[in-house]
């Protein structure tokens, strides 16, 4: 089935396919099957379980860190249900936000291999639907378990954002008066200058 908002696709595709295919015109169909909420949701720093607890994942240039957090419902075998659940996640999520090189997965709770071992068949599992081809690399001596995706082109948030002009990518600035410092806590520029309006003597010691 081709969904398109377009009669001029929907006239090529049968002109080459004839039948072969169901076409449906709709007038928005990235809003209309939810593909504009699922490619925000792909681009958020966090991902929400059903089960309880969140995943979150940060890429950086060496690698993709994602962290299981259980919350606060880890009695009664949840931990368990919680990282199971979060290794599907994980898994549709590298699929889905095109996660590639070295992904590193801190999963809550233990990290004694007979725990982490039903979570390592999982992604295995999972993963091995993928076109793109992945390894489960294993636990390693810090506890974390560790993958290698091939990179076959920019992830998702390369290709849908940017690195922030004020920030330069690390996701935080100078404190200043305005955003909750103190004349104890000046931006560098403020200190350089003798402190805010002068008042505090800058003093530089070397050693």
């Amino acid at each position: 089935k081709l969904v398109t908002n377009s009669r001029n696709i929907e006239s090529e595709v049968k002109a080459v396919y004839g039948d072969a295919f169901a076409v449906e015109i709709c007038q928005n169909p990235f809003e209309e099957y939810g593909i504009d909420e699922t490619i925000a949701q792909a681009l958020e720093k966090e991902v929400g379980l059903k089960g309880g607890g969140r995943i979150s994942i940060e890429e950086t240039r060496a690698c993709t860190a994602v962290d299981v957090d259980s919350g606060r419902d880890v009695g009664g075998g949840a931990l368990n249900r919680i990282n199971e659940e979060a290794a599907y996640e994980i898994a549709r999520q590298i699929r889905l936000r095109n996660l590639a090189g070295k992904i590193v997965i801190d999963f809550a709770g233990h990290s004694e291999y007979k725990y982490i071992k039903p979570l390592l068949e999982i992604l295995e599992r999972e993963l091995a639907k993928d076109s793109i081809k992945s390894h489960v690399a294993g636990l390693s001596r810090a506890g974390l378990v560790e993958i290698i995706r091939v990179r076959r082109r920019p992830s998702l948030s390369e290709l849908m954002t940017e690195e922030c002009p004020t920030c330069n990518g690390t996701g935080r600035v100078e404190k200043g008066p305005e955003n909750g410092g103190s004349s104890e806590n000046l931006p560098l520029p403020d200190l350089r200058q003798g402190g805010a309006g002068g008042k505090i003597p800058s003093v530089l010691f070397q050693t």
